[in-house]
């Protein structure tokens, strides 16, 4: 488009109007697909999205809503389309934007009853080497077998505010680009991470600024009555409930500090957990709705509550010492009766716990670079939480990992398998470690 064109909203602009990035998903509702890009131009420019539902009579055409990201870059803009009453058949689509349009992608529609959902699940992106190798393995999977959702347990990205971190960056892959065309085809479903925040250290818990714009514009509904970074959302056989668990390491001298964000010896977390705080309260009154079905429960949230791994001791938790944590404290009691598997990132680690018939699932993509350990500082084996069995992958820095639960809703209960796949360097290998739910 040249110099001075026409956007969409009539305003004339030096500024071509352009898709940054390939299209992404989002589901939260059954009925209600949407469609979101990063656009640049000038003056809000707009979009419309052509939509071919499987079985229509007439494809059908959306105008998009958009929202300036001013903390991205100047003239970005997030544009999103909703397609109402969608039916789960699936259908083709493609935005088209000035004189520009994106490819035709094509989402896959819902199995019948009785069939299995594929979900992909992935966390810990952050444009790390490993991510090129994992997500081409990723892609001959659903190449042979397509994914109908992904389930992300948070650090998409390096730095939340950088333009760079989600797109137009090839080396180190940036998230949107390096997830082509997985995102456009299957709805993706998030938790935050701590790298997902945007922060600044500071001495203290008032100063000690930080805030989910960036992540929650992207990727979280429009509109929530849920705490910030949380929400509830059913897909197929899963009723997930997505929650804002994410602690950052604070330095400095620890002895004054107090409050419901503070763990010893230094741990902030964002979003208070405790008793009487929104979150905690916004959990126990989800679940407390939530309707005795033969759904799977699904618990989405970055900081596992079990977790072994040099990212995890110190500075934070030895495996022994999950009596001060947080979120064993606070969180765990909540969703325990409620939940069949609780799906957890941050350790770049792949672990799986069973405890008190509660799958605790760690499934960081990009393996076993932060040399998770086994073993306590003298040497000795560290046992698992509570004596509870569990799986553990040892440190293998060059190898990295995904992981397919697939889940078929029967009558009266799922039938769900995890199945995690080792990627060693190169990407070529295939080992699996399966598990019944």
């Amino acid at each position: 488009m040249g110099s001075g064109e026409q956007n969409t909203t009539g305003r004339s602009t030096g500024v071509a109007i352009r898709p940054l990035c390939a299209p992404w998903l989002v589901r939260f509702e059954p009925a209600a697909l949407e469609v979101r890009v990063l656009l640049s131009g000038a003056g809000r420019p707009g979009g419309t999205l052509l939509w071919e539902g499987a079985g229509s009579a007439a494809p059908r055409t959306f105008i998009a809503r958009t929202s300036e990201l001013e903390r991205l870059d100047r003239d970005v803009f997030l544009a999103r389309f909703t397609i109402t009453d969608y039916d789960g058949r699936g259908g083709t689509y493609q935005i088209r934007c000035g004189a520009e349009q994106t490819s035709r992608f094509s989402v896959q529609p819902d199995p019948a009853p009785g069939e299995a959902w594929r979900f992909l699940l992935v966390s810990d992106h952050q444009g790390l080497p490993g991510a090129t190798s994992t997500m081409q393995a990723v892609a001959r999977a659903a190449a042979r077998t397509p994914f109908h959702a992904i389930l992300f347990a948070g650090d998409l990205v390096q730095e939340a505010d950088d333009l760079g971190s989600w797109t137009g960056r090839r080396d180190p892959p940036a998230f949107f680009d390096s997830l082509v065309p997985l995102l456009s085809t299957a709805p993706l479903f998030v938790c935050p991470g701590n790298h997902d925040v945007s922060c600044t250290p500071g001495p203290g818990e008032e100063a000690y600024p930080w805030d989910l714009e960036v992540f929650t514009d992207l990727l979280l509904p429009p509109a929530t009555t849920a705490p910030r970074g949380c929400y509830a959302a059913t897909c197929g056989p899963l009723h997930i409930l997505s929650l804002f668990v994410a602690r950052r390491w604070v330095p400095g001298d620890h002895d004054a500090r107090t409050g419901p964000c503070y763990e010893p010896p230094g741990r902030y977390i964002f979003e208070p957990i405790t008793p009487g705080s929104e979150q905690n309260d916004w959990v126990r009154s989800t679940l407390a709705e939530v309707p005795d079905d033969s759904a799977l429960h699904v618990v989405l949230l970055h900081h596992p509550p079990y977790a072994q791994g040099r990212n995890n001791v110190p500075p934070f938790d030895d495996p022994l010492e999950y009596a001060g944590n947080q979120i064993v404290r606070h969180i765990v009691p909540l969703i325990e009766p409620w939940a069949h598997l609780a799906i957890s990132g941050h350790n770049h680690a792949v672990n799986h716990h069973l405890i008190r018939g509660v799958h605790y699932f760690e499934c960081s993509h990009m393996g076993c670079g932060h040399q998770p350990r086994k073993w306590r500082p003298d040497g000795s084996v560290a046992p698992e939480p509570g004596g509870n069995p569990s799986r553990f992958f040892a440190a293998e820095a060059d190898a990295t990992y995904y992981a397919i639960l697939e889940a078929a809703q029967d009558t009266d209960r799922v039938r769900a398998r995890m199945s995690v796949h080792r990627v060693p360097p190169g990407g070529w290998g295939d080992e699996v470690y399966a598990f019944d739910l």
